[in-house]
């Protein structure tokens, strides 16, 4: 128990420096001295209520290792908030967030796997990064040249029409889920209108899954790594989250059964196709080997389709609902990813029983995703292929930008290219990504360790480096980060293990993206 200014406390928290590291993402963007800035990001941690009252902080020590900054920074930022009444700090016990300042907000944990969500203050301004800082974190596609087409298409009839319909649609529009049902019948997949609900965003279709599925203690498993706003969903409905690691084949499946022979499994999440971010796509083999899995053992799996469309090679895509007549799975789909980042349209295929319990959590959520959203969706869904086409040229130009830079300016980092999606999966000669990460942004730019991506915190040798940004910008990151390892393989880097990766680089076998690498005929299937 402890006291603080007289008031006691059964409870006292306690916020890791890994984890805050993660919810100060972005504390070193702009000009001034190192502990002003991290003073002031401290400040807006604990106004915005990431950083609640009586919350123990981590030691000047270790938060210092996991910033990467000196100790003498830390020290310095903690004087200023403890001068500020907001931290308090008693010999021996360590440091608390103070009650008598601290504004009780509530925010879910879930800011601290998505670094953009602290752009916002308690005030509701959003503060945008300094001039010239690159973000490498969020996978944010600019439109697809189509979509401006689709908006020009529709006609003041049309603008009439919807604007003419009277009451809320949870479910969504009939033309919306409509032209979703389609595109599953396009696809070998017979679907009536009934079985889709149109959500805003994939990240909502996951959230409604869970909320209506799960109580607290499930048991749900996760590809390890896995997307990484998953994790959070997952966390938020009482989720207990068991790691299945991948290769190169996919969701190691061999795992899995061991998994759901040994825990009582509800539900497995798995974005098997152009995989966010190992970009690894799960083999057919394993497909009906997972679909057997869950029709024996009644488990449902939620399939995220998101990057399903975006294969660099234009392999044709196949949904684990394909061919499958039971109603064990639950595939969740998007516009975002191949359309356009800032069209906030997904949905749910699945047994109308199911959709329905969905829209009623919907319709005491939001009432309704937007109808001008739905009707320009619902124009642009039927351009899928021409769209595939346009996004697949981009991306793969993208890629050989960043795959030619990345030999010659960061020899000692490893990849294998990518089946699809919009991300490298890279291994570092080591660990220590989270602190890596802390010197890229005193270079300008912020990226994501491995560890926000794995239910455990592993794969803190991997960085996951986006190729979605313009050219330009993309560039200037890979130099940045080059220049940051420099400065950070300096101090933290052994030179025999930088010569032992440079020697290896380039020749490799093919190897899945978890840490340990196995040729493609011992990978279990």
């Amino acid at each position: 128990m402890a006291k603080l200014r007289g008031v006691k406390y059964l409870t006292v928290g306690q916020v890791s420096a890994k984890r805050l590291a993660l919810m100060l993402s972005g504390w070193a963007a702009g000009d001034g001295p190192l502990h002003k800035k991290l003073a002031g990001a401290l400040r807006h941690a604990i106004e915005r209520g990431d950083l609640t009252p009586v919350t123990r902080v981590s030691s000047e020590r270790s938060l210092a290792q996991a910033l990467a900054v000196s100790r003498t920074t830390v020290v310095a930022a903690y004087d200023v908030l403890r001068n500020e009444g907001l931290l308090t700090s008693r010999q021996g016990s360590g440091t608390w967030v103070s009650v008598s300042r601290s504004r009780r907000r509530e925010l879910t944990s879930a800011a601290a796997m998505f670094p953009w969500v602290h752009r916002i203050r308690p005030d509701h301004e959003v503060v945008g990064l300094p001039s010239g800082f690159i973000d490498l974190t969020a996978v944010a596609l600019s439109a697809a040249a189509p979509v401006l087409n689709g908006l020009q298409s529709i006609t003041n009839h049309d603008w009439l029409a919807l604007t003419s319909v009277q009451g809320y649609f949870p479910l969504g529009l009939s033309l919306m889920r409509e032209a979703i049902a389609q595109d599953f019948e396009r696809r070998g997949i017979p679907t009536a209108e009934d079985q889709i609900i149109v959500t805003t965003g994939a990240q909502q279709g996951l959230d409604l899954i869970a909320s209506t599925l799960l109580q607290p203690g499930d048991a749900v498993v996760v590809e390890d790594p896995t997307y990484a706003g998953a994790l959070p969903v997952l966390r938020k409905a009482g989720a207990r989250l068991l790691s299945a690691p991948m290769d190169n084949q996919g969701v190691r499946v061999d795992i899995l059964e061991r998994l759901v022979a040994r825990e009582s499994v509800k539900l497995i999440y798995l974005n098997p196709t152009n995989h966010n971010p190992t970009g690894t796509s799960l083999s057919e083999a394993r497909r009906w080997r997972v679909d057997s899995l869950a029709k024996h053992n009644d488990i449902t799996v939620v399939e995220s389709t998101v990057q399903a469309d975006l294969s660099l090679s234009g392999a044709p895509t196949r949904y684990l609902a394909t061919g499958r007549p039971h109603d064990e799975v639950l595939t969740i789909g998007s516009m975002s990813a191949l359309f356009w980042s800032g069209l906030r349209i997904g949905w749910v295929r699945g047994p109308t029983q199911a959709i329905f319990q969905l829209g009623k959590l919907k319709g005491t959520v939001d009432l309704g995703t937007p109808l001008v959203d739905q009707l320009l969706a619902a124009r642009l869904l039927p351009l899928n292929d021409e769209v595939s086409r346009w996004r697949r040229k981009q991306l793969r130009e993208r890629l050989d930008l960043v795959t030619s830079m990345l030999p010659a300016l960061l020899p000692e980092w490893k990849w294998e290219t990518p089946s699809g999606g919009t991300s490298l999966w890279v291994q570092l000669p080591c660990e220590g990504a989270g602190e890596f990460c802390q010197v890229a942004l005193r270079h300008g730019v912020m990226i994501l360790p491995g560890s926000s991506f794995s239910a455990g915190g592993a794969y803190d040798d991997h960085l996951r480096i986006p190729f979605v940004i313009e050219p330009p910008a993309l560039r200037a990151g890979i130099e940045r980060l080059a220049a940051a390892w420099s400065e950070y393989s300096a101090r933290h880097i052994p030179s025999s293990v930088s010569t032992s990766a440079i020697s290896n680089n380039g020749h490799r076998k093919k190897a899945g993206p978890g840490r340990t690498r196995t040729s493609a005929n011992q990978s279990a299937s």
